[in-house]
């Protein structure tokens, strides 16, 4: 009975030992097929690192910048604006700085920069402010022609070059310290009685305007009245006589409220 009892146990103890190096082999299978797994990632990882690394630094030229949202400004005026100089890597470029210097020089909306690595490409995305009238300003080369958008904000725009139709109203002596008065102008000018063609402002900031009825109108330069002047105008315009509003030279001085000046003939 006591050898019975031996034969079993060792059989026992055998059949355990050949588990054991059975779980041993799988482990070690699995353990070498981990190894393999990390060592094969790992070296794809150093790859497309290495990649990303090389295509940052590497130089692209201006054909691999693509441009959105621009109807008035052409890409080689967006890029000359933005201060970029090609050849140039991707990882130089800063994309906070092409964002002002857009925003400054072409009077944009907002700018959107993005640089992509593989394939390396810089995505420039432009929102164009909407231009309603032509204008001209005086700078340090002398007279310059652009246009205005409905918050009067400059557009850099030269219209004696870009053919910008349906555009009716021009704006002549634009200065940044008028940009509010001719904001407000614009603003109110569907109260004018009659379509607006012109608004003249002179270096001492006296303002006249020309609409269809009225050749010309004197606001004078006294800001704080702008807004009585239009409401008079308004008034004007519908309570005059039809066979007023049929002559030419039909002009109108505003600037003492108290006895405003009507007079047909020359303007003034």
């Amino acid at each position: 009975m006591k050898s019975s009892y031996k034969k079993k146990r060792n059989k026992e103890i055998s059949l355990r030992g050949q588990k054991s190096k059975k779980n041993s082999y799988k482990f070690s299978i699995q353990s070498l097929q981990e190894t393999w797994q990390v060592i094969f990632f790992t070296s794809v990882s150093c790859g497309l690192i290495a990649l990303f690394i090389n295509n940052a630094w590497l130089p692209i030229s201006s054909k691999k910048v693509l441009i959105k949202g621009n109807q008035h400004f052409d890409k080689e005026e967006i890029i000359k604006a933005s201060g970029l100089k090609f050849p140039k890597p991707l990882l130089e470029i800063i994309p906070k700085r092409i964002e002002a210097n857009l925003i400054k020089k072409l009077s944009l909306q907002a700018v959107s920069i993005h640089r992509q690595i593989i394939p390396n490409q810089l995505f420039i995305e432009v929102s164009e402010r909407t231009p309603i009238a032509y204008a001209q300003r005086q700078g340090l080369l002398g007279t310059e022609n652009g246009m205005v958008d409905k918050s009067a904000e400059w557009i850099p725009i030269d219209w004696e070059v870009k053919d910008i139709k349906n555009i009716t109203l021009y704006i002549q002596g634009w200065e940044r310290n008028h940009r509010a008065l001719v904001e407000f102008i614009l603003l109110n000018q569907e109260n004018l009685g009659s379509p607006l063609k012109q608004i003249n402002i002179t270096s001492n900031g006296e303002i006249t305007l020309k609409t269809d009825y009225f050749d010309s109108i004197n606001l004078g330069s006294n800001s704080s009245l702008l807004e009585k002047q239009l409401k008079i105008l308004s008034h004007l315009s519908e309570s005059l006589p039809s066979h007023f509003m049929n002559k030419t030279g039909l002009t109108i001085d505003l600037r003492d409220l108290s006895k405003p000046e009507l007079q047909t003939g020359n303007a003034l």
